[in-house]
C-alpha cells in the first residue's frame, strides 16, 4: 500500500510541472532524477540513491512553490519545452516502474520522495 501511495503521490507531483515554476529547472530535475534512478539495481543501490533523490525532491518542491508565486510560464516557453518535458517524464516513469519491481527498492526511496509534493 505504501509503495502504491508513494508512486501515485510522485506521479501527481510530476504532473504539476505545468502548474508554474521554472520549466527549464523542472526538466533538469527530471533528467537528473532519471539518471539517479538508472543506478538502482537492488535494495542497496536504492539506499545509496535515496539522499540524491531526497535532494532533487527538495529542489523540485522549491521550484513548485516558487512557481505558485510566479504563476504559469509564458505560453511560448511552455510550448517550447512541452515535448522535452513529456519525454523526460516518460523516461522517469519508465525508471520508476522498473525500480518499483526491485524488491526493497521503493521502501528505501519512499521517505526521499515525500519531498516531491508541494505543501
Amino acid at each position: 500500500m505504501k509503495k502504491t501511495f508513494a508512486l501515485a503521490a510522485l506521479g501527481a507531483a510530476l504532473l504539476c510541472y505545468g502548474c508554474g515554476g521554472d520549466t527549464h529547472e523542472s526538466l533538469d530535475i527530471f533528467t537528473d532524477m532519471t539518471d539517479v534512478m538508472k543506478t538502482i539495481t537492488d535494495e542497496a543501490t536504492a539506499k545509496d540513491a535515496a539522499p540524491k533523490i531526497e535532494a532533487l525532491a527538495a529542489d523540485f518542491k522549491a521550484i513548485m512553490e516558487k512557481g505558485e508565486a510566479l504563476g504559469d510560464p509564458p505560453e511560448d516557453v511552455k510550448k517550447e519545452l512541452e515535448d522535452k518535458m513529456s519525454a523526460a517524464m516518460q523516461d522517469f516513469s519508465k525508471e520508476m516502474m522498473r525500480v518499483h519491481q526491485i524488491e526493497g527498492a521503493m521502501e528505501q526511496l519512499e521517505k526521499a520522495m515525500e519531498g516531491m509534493s508541494p505543501k
